[in-house]
């Protein structure tokens, strides 16, 4: 009997301990599943990431470079109409300055008429009600001159430009301007070419394709297919992207004449290269090449300020759902437990009053021929000593056998009764 509940009790130790194995194999199980779905959302999510914010850049640079497309030819427009009008309407230097101040409503946009000794008038009036006066003879604008001297405007392409540089007016700020060569009557009343700039802020220019300003740090700017730049700001440093990127990313001449072949072959397309601002950084250079001139518009967004995609609801409803199920599965094997460990203390106490009661009825058992053997002892002891003849002391030796009999017989009742109280499996 002992040795069946010794293999019961083995049986269900054996049970509890294979499922405490399966419970921790669940949790293992599902704690990895969580690991590995968030594995995959950050994988995700870094695809996602570059995804979205090259094709946000992407938009942004072909927005800019369109933006400077439209704003370069309605300028270029502007000035063929003027040339045009004034090739039909012949009129004065003077006459055409008037005009030309009168038709401008844009306090952004500067028109000048440079003659060919390098002087000339902005087509604004200062404060005495006279045209401001140009010159450009200083030997700084030996860059520019050449614009005035070159009157043949074919040979430019779609856009007659000057490199930017600082006007010679009242206000000495840096402007980027295009130009056509026009014919005029002189004072004598001669035709007579000049050239007729139409000039703008260098600030104001960047400004109309760089107003989409949805990264910080973002800059755009424009340049020609030799990577100078036409139109550019502080954050480009040297006069040449490549030259940049050669000189501020350490490269080798053959990679920065790769880059410009890459540039050129592909017309668009990303770069990704270190900037040179106060904090250097990672940045991506989107390239477009325009339909002016080949011109090529430049954005550079740094890397840091890429926007980071909505969290994805999917996996959120994943990662709910497999702790769910580990909540369950800890719940579940908790209860359980937590029932058995009743059970168990219930048990436990109904031994130990068990335990108790045996124990109790134990020491009742021992205290019976205990006292037996007490008694026999002392009626053995007190028949001797009271024996004076020969027939009295042959009763009283039977009378100290019969006690000693009895006496023998409660002593091995009482051993079996500690033998019984001795045994453990007794009192289990």
């Amino acid at each position: 009997m002992n040795k069946k509940k010794r293999n019961n009790l083995n049986i269900v130790s054996g049970y509890r301990r294979f499922m405490f194995l399966v419970v921790i194999f669940l949790n293992i199980i599902l704690l990895t599943a969580t690991f590995f779905l968030y594995g995959q959302y950050v994988a995700a999510y870094q695809d996602r990431l570059r995804e979205e914010n090259l094709g946000n850049i992407a938009n942004l640079n072909q927005s800019s470079a369109l933006n400077a497309t439209v704003l370069f030819n309605s300028w270029n427009i502007t000035l063929e109409n003027l040339a045009q009008y004034f090739q039909l309407h012949p009129m004065t230097f003077t006459d055409a300055l008037t005009m030309i101040s009168d038709i401008n409503s844009n306090d952004d946009r500067y028109f000048e008429l440079i003659d060919s000794d390098y002087s000339g008038f902005l087509a604004k009036k200062n404060a005495d009600g006279e045209f401001i006066k140009l010159n450009y003879t200083n030997s700084a604008y030996v860059t520019l001159r050449k614009s005035f001297n070159d009157t043949d405007d074919s040979a430019f392409g779609d856009i007659c430009f000057t490199p930017e540089f600082t006007n010679s007016g009242e206000e000495r700020i840096k402007v980027f301007a295009i130009y056509k060569h026009v014919t005029l009557l002189n004072e004598e009343g001669n035709p007579e070419i000049y050239t007729l700039l139409l000039a703008s802020k260098s600030t104001a220019v960047l400004a109309a394709f760089n107003s989409q300003n949805n990264y910080l740090g973002q800059s755009t700017i424009i340049m020609d297919e030799n990577g100078n730049y036409i139109v550019s700001n502080n954050n480009f440093k040297s006069t040449n992207l490549y030259q940049y990127f050669y000189k501020y990313n350490n490269l080798t001449l053959d990679e920065k004449n790769e880059i410009q072949n890459e540039v050129e072959k592909n017309g668009s397309g990303e770069l990704y290269f270190k900037n040179a601002g106060t904090v250097i950084e990672d940045c991506i250079f989107r390239y477009e090449r325009m339909d002016t001139n080949n011109w090529y518009c430049v954005t550079c967004v740094p890397i840091s300020s890429f926007h980071a995609p909505a969290l994805n609801p999917l996996f959120v409803i994943l990662a709910v759902i497999v702790l769910l199920a580990l909540l369950v599965v800890d719940v579940s094997w908790l209860q359980i437990t937590n029932r058995r460990l009743r059970v168990s203390m219930a048990r436990e106490k109904e031994a130990s009053a068990a335990k108790g009661s045996f124990m109790s009825r134990m020491s009742h058992e021992i205290r019976t021929p205990l006292n037996a053997i007490i008694g026999y002892n002392t009626i053995a002891r007190s028949e001797m000593t009271e024996a004076k003849s020969d027939e009295e002391r042959r009763q009283v030796e039977m009378k100290v056998m019969d006690c000693l009999t009895k006496s023998d017989i409660a002593s091995r009742h009482l051993l079996t009764i500690i033998n019984d109280v001795l045994d453990m499996s007794a009192i289990e």
